[in-house]
């Protein structure tokens, strides 16, 4: 069946009818084979985004920590510059 279909969408068990009737009003046409799908909410799905972004974040700590101490030295030497213009 699902071969068939031009776009497929998915919500949440808690969306209503007529949230999901207003998403597609404009997009229903004999032309085109829409498929709607409901699934369960899942806390689990978070992990998809959340591990590799805290892995991430961790590998590049210090990339970003050096980083900007050393544009912290660059903008204080500016600063100081402009300072003793005044």
């Amino acid at each position: 069946m699902k071969d068939n279909l031009h776009l497929i969408f998915t919500y949440p068990e808690s969306y209503s009818e007529e949230i999901i009737d207003n998403d597609i009003a404009e997009l229903e046409t004999p032309n085109i084979k829409i498929h709607i799908e409901r699934h369960e909410n899942e806390v689990n799905a978070a992990k998809e985004w959340i591990v590799p972004t805290l892995l991430a974040g961790i590998v590049l700590k210090p990339y970003f920590e050096t980083f900007f101490q050393e544009a912290g030295k660059d903008h204080y030497q500016l600063l100081k510059k402009v300072l003793k213009k005044c």
